[in-house]
């Protein structure tokens, strides 16, 4: 066999996830070295051009692809990830993890040098104001019981704080007390609550509770983005006030909310249970896969197949695009790394399909929007996407 065919063979095993050990090492090596480039690049058309249907595009605006370009791979990362339209493949991360790094020390691959000024992704971090007014800084510096009221310990804990009632005969003193949560841009953070249900909050969001909720309701307010894991508790329904504007009300399920300020909707998208959309004097009920959009005329329209995975995708650690615009992508890339984006020129047409972690550096992030042909400038904590 010569090494044409053997290079692509390694990559059609390697692709297929039946490489073994010993081609795992000559992959990683010959990947180091740059030998494998054109053979992964056939690959990753090939595959995409199978995927693509005929009249599904506009001649004009065609579905731009994804894919992240391979470069040196650092020990630490241990996951491969390879995009393209329609597809994303994982490397069989959790049952591999171990074996990848090991092989990648066998075969000395360097990790990956970052820039100086290299702008990371965000962090569990986030701020709890309580009641009084008083700031707690939440991150992993900050451990363990931050206050105690009564019988309940406020604790926190590997990005999650825990509002942990010891006995439920005896309440709290300050019952009626509400807190606050709010992560800023690069920011994100658990929060349990006093019933048991639990809230995940992105980016530049924050969530105001009762640090104890009452006999006959359960109810928050939010802005931002959060996800919610709703103790089911028939006789207290839970409701999520949202902007001061809507709300949602729940006796037990999934769901997510985003309602940033610099989108044109409320989304709420349920994914398990049942919940009721209020606003004003309309109302909607949406059942698992439906996704609510309240627009600015105060209209509720009720979308259906709605893709979850991408929508609870942050909740999760990863970006997930499936037909979305750069404008889309960008507002994302914003408030996980903190930075301000802007456009020189036109905004480039087309809608992107893939996924990344969140874990990279935003480097690697517009790495792979750069291979569909999108340049991008990076200006201190300002990000130019060039036409």
């Amino acid at each position: 066999m010569d090494n044409n065919e053997f290079y692509k063979e390694l990559v059609e095993r390697f692709y297929e996830n039946k490489a073994s050990d010993k081609e795992l090492e000559a992959f990683f090596l010959l990947l180091k070295e740059g030998k494998l480039d054109g053979y992964l690049l056939d690959k990753m058309k090939t595959a995409a051009e199978a995927e693509e249907k005929p009249g599904e595009e506009n001649p004009v605006q065609k579905k731009k692809i994804i894919w992240l370009v391979w470069r040196r791979v650092a020990v630490a990362a241990a996951v491969i990830l390879i995009f393209f339209a329609g597809i994303s493949y994982w490397f069989n991360y959790h049952k591999s993890k171990n074996e990848i790094a090991r092989n990648l020390k066998q075969t000395s691959i360097p990790a990956i040098v970052k820039h100086q000024n290299e702008i990371t992704p965000g962090t569990n971090n986030a701020i709890l104001i309580t009641a009084s007014g008083k700031t707690i800084v939440l991150d992993s510096a900050n451990r363990g019981i931050v206050m105690q009221l009564g019988t309940m310990k406020i604790v926190n804990q590997d990005g999650l704080l825990a509002y942990n009632l010891d006995s439920v005969n005896e309440k709290p003193a300050l019952e009626t007390a509400y807190n606050k949560m709010e992560t800023r841009r690069g920011g994100q953070y658990q929060l349990a609550l006093a019933d048991g249900s639990k809230v995940w909050l992105n980016a530049a969001s924050s969530i105001r509770f009762p640090t104890l909720f009452g006999s006959k309701e359960r109810t928050v307010e939010i802005t931002g983005e959060a996800y919610f894991e709703v103790a089911k508790d028939a006789a207290r329904p839970f409701k999520v006030i949202v902007n001061s504007q809507a709300e949602v009300e729940v006796l037990g399920t999934h769901f997510d909310i985003n309602a940033y300020d610099n989108e044109t909707t409320i989304k709420t998208t349920l994914l398990e249970g049942r919940v009721k959309i209020s606003k004003g004097k309309l109302t909607r009920y949406l059942m698992p896969g439906q996704q609510a959009q309240i627009n600015k005329n105060n209209e509720i329209k009720i979308v259906n197949d709605i893709d979850g995975d991408e929508v609870v995708a942050w909740k999760n650690g990863s970006f997930r695009f499936n037909k979305a615009t750069i404008v889309d992508v960008m507002k994302q890339v914003e408030r996980w790394y903190d930075v301000d984006v802007v456009y020189q020129g036109d905004k480039p047409d087309g809608h992107y399909k893939g996924e990344v972690p969140r874990s990279v550096d935003i480097s690697e992030m517009l790495k792979v929007l750069e291979v569909s042909g999108i340049h991008f400038k990076i200006e201190g904590r300002k990000i130019i996407v060039l036409p």
